[in-house]
């Protein structure tokens, strides 16, 4: 099912963004880039086991709709996709290892406003829907949704071009595991929230009258 939603979705918002009048306030385009993730994970009780998180290299792409408010304020949304590695561990219960490296494909939905300061340069924070396309572990348990907070900085190369540095920052619980310390017996909970680190760079379809 998911194989199927996603390509329908980009289809749909790239026919959109094509047809988007350069007369209007409307612009749209693609934009592609590279991307390392880690999880945050909560430990309960957190005196047992050592958490560790690294990320790998994995890649994003977006097709997505901008409405410009005026020369300085704009809205952007679109289509999201995200794959990307976690390499992750909890010890002494289990080392971080290729062992323990989990694939997340997510679709993402993102709202956000961008605010240019000076000519070139501009800000850019929102929120963002994310739905979990594949399970990445069967020792935990995932939830499909998450919500993420959306913050970075865009560079305008050109009038067509830009790249832009944005970190993702989950808000819930995505997974959650049980383990067991074999000195005490006392069962634990481990639980992940994610995180990435993302640098994209963005191509204009059409540019809107500011």
């Amino acid at each position: 099912m998911s194989q199927t939603i996603l390509p329908a979705c980009l289809c749909c918002l790239l026919l959109t963004c094509c047809t988007v009048s350069v007369n209007a306030q409307w612009s749209g385009g693609l934009s592609l880039g590279a991307n390392t993730s880690y999880y945050q994970i909560d430990q309960i009780p957190n005196n047992f086991g050592e958490a560790t998180s690294g990320g790998l290299f994995g890649y994003q792409a977006a097709v997505w709709l901008e409405y410009a408010v005026d020369s300085r304020w704009s809205l952007r949304s679109g289509v999201h996709f995200q794959s990307k590695q976690i390499n992750w561990g909890l010890d002494p219960y289990w080392i971080a290892s290729a062992d323990r490296v989990y694939r997340m494909q997510y679709l993402g939905l993102p709202l956000t406003l961008q605010f240019m300061p000076t000519q070139r340069w501009y800000l850019k924070l929102g929120p963002q829907l994310g739905y979990l396309l594949n399970t990445p572990g069967e020792d935990e348990s995932w939830e499909r949704w998450d919500f993420l907070l959306r913050l970075g900085a865009g560079f305008e190369l050109g009038p067509r071009m830009a790249v832009e540095f944005e970190h993702l920052v989950g808000l819930p619980r995505v997974g959650e595991g049980q383990f067991v310390d074999d000195e005490t017996q006392i069962e634990g909970l481990y639980a992940f929230r994610n995180r990435s680190m993302m640098v994209s760079v963005l191509y204009f379809f059409e540019r809107s009258v500011k």
